[in-house]
């Protein structure tokens, strides 16, 4: 939020003599504050669907990462993970306002194509300091049809796990938002979602845990940990849980360094 040459709210406070415990623990105050209007305090109930959720930011002060997930007008369900460029708490109030915008646009029963139209388009005029940019992922669901409707903006794949053990890589449909303000973005992926099918959203930072040794978990690593994860679980719920715990075991006893975000989604009945 605030231009590189300005001072941050931090340093001004440190210069009326505010202790460093002091400010930790007001920053965290705010942070919490700020995270419960970015999050979603629940997951909603959709007949048809069971959905799960795990989200670990690298610190008590910073989130890169957001997501939102709500049931539209139209009864489909959506879902929205986005990562969010730059440092710091600000980036907490930014997501508040794009959270606000995402759902704004959902209960319009807009298509992720023309939501990410929209939010780029705002994005490039105003709300983002400058070399700021997301990547975003919005998926919709529609489980009385069994279908759903997928777009991206300079995102890693998303997987649709089908319940034979095959994998579809669903790719991304234009930059990221808030950097090229007359962005195309193609048509939105349609496909269907069967009973047994999962479809996986890990966030960037999945990709980007490191082990003792500095190596990151990479994209391949992570694509196969998905396919057997998938393949191992019940559930949604236990998809994560298990990702979860091969991305622990990678990174050891070393310190996280990155946002990881985890959303499954599965059709059952």
């Amino acid at each position: 939020m605030f231009p590189p040459a300005y001072p941050t709210l931090s340093s001004c406070i440190r210069r009326c003599g505010v202790s460093g415990a002091d400010l930790r623990a007001w920053m965290r105050e705010i942070t919490s504050g700020l995270r419960a209007r970015v999050f979603p305090s629940e997951l909603p109930q959709v007949p048809g669907l069971e959905l799960a959720v795990a989200s670990h930011p690298r610190s008590e002060t910073s989130n890169d990462d957001f997501y939102d997930v709500l049931v539209r007008p139209d009864h489909r369900l959506a879902i929205a993970l986005a990562n969010l460029s730059g440092v710091g708490t600000p980036k907490l109030a930014e997501m508040a306002g794009i959270r606000g915008m995402f759902r704004v646009l959902m209960y319009e029963n807009r298509d992720p194509r023309e939501t990410l139209q929209a939010l780029n388009h705002v994005l490039c005029t105003a709300i983002l300091p400058a070399a700021s940019f997301v990547d975003m992922r919005i998926l919709l669901v529609d489980a009385a049809a069994g279908s759903f409707e997928y777009a991206g903006a300079g995102s890693r794949p998303l997987l649709v796990m089908r319940e034979d053990g095959v994998a579809q890589q669903l790719s991304h449909h234009g930059p990221v938002l808030g950097v090229l303000g007359e962005a195309a973005f193609e048509p939105a992926t349609h496909g269907p979602v069967n009973p047994g099918d999962l479809i996986a959203i890990p966030s960037h930072g999945c990709e980007e845990v490191r082990n003792a040794e500095g190596e990151p978990f990479g994209e391949a690593r992570l694509e196969a940990a998905i396919a057997e994860s998938a393949r191992r679980a019940g559930s949604p719920q236990a998809f994560v849980d298990g990702l979860l715990d091969v991305l622990r075991k990678f990174r050891g006893a070393i310190a996280r360094t990155e946002d990881v975000t985890i959303l499954a989604v599965s059709r059952v009945g």
